[in-house]
C-alpha cells in the first residue's frame, strides 16, 4: 500500500530509458512464497541492502515508465532511491527474464537489446 510509510514492493530500472520521453523497463522484486509460480530469478538477502528476505522478480508485472532523473529527484512517502545494483545483479534479473514464462515480449525483447 503506497498510501503507509511501508515500503509495498521494490522495483529495479532494468533497462536504460531510451528515446525521447525516456522510457525503460521496470521490475518488480517480490517475497518468495511456497505458492510462488515464477522462479526464474531468486534473489536473497545480502544480494542488494534493499532485501531483506528471500525474493524473486515478478516479471508478470514488469512495466515501462518514464524514468526520472534519480540525481535531481525528490523522494515522497510512496517511493524510496536505494543503492544502484551491481552489473552481476542486473545479470541475474536479465538471464532470469530468458527464462520465465510471464514476460511479457516486448518486454523481453527490450531486455535482449540491453544485453546485445
Amino acid at each position: 500500500d503506497f498510501n503507509s510509510n511501508e515500503w509495498s514492493h521494490i522495483w529495479v530500472v532494468a533497462t536504460t530509458p531510451t528515446g525521447t520521453n525516456g522510457t525503460a523497463l521496470i521490475l518488480n522484486l517480490t517475497t518468495q512464497h511456497p505458492a510462488t509460480q515464477d522462479l526464474s530469478c531468486i534473489l536473497r538477502p545480502g544480494d542488494h541492502p534493499a532485501l531483506t528476505r528471500d525474493s524473486v522478480v515478478n516479471y508478470g508485472e514488469s512495466e515501462r515508465p518514464q524514468v526520472v532523473d534519480t540525481a535531481s529527484y525528490q523522494p515522497s512517502p510512496s517511493l524510496r532511491i536505494w543503492d544502484p545494483v551491481t552489473v552481476a545483479f542486473l545479470n541475474r534479473i536479465h538471464n532470469g527474464a530468458e527464462g520465465s514464462p510471464f514476460i511479457e515480449p516486448k518486454f523481453l525483447r527490450m531486455i535482449t537489446v540491453e544485453i546485445g
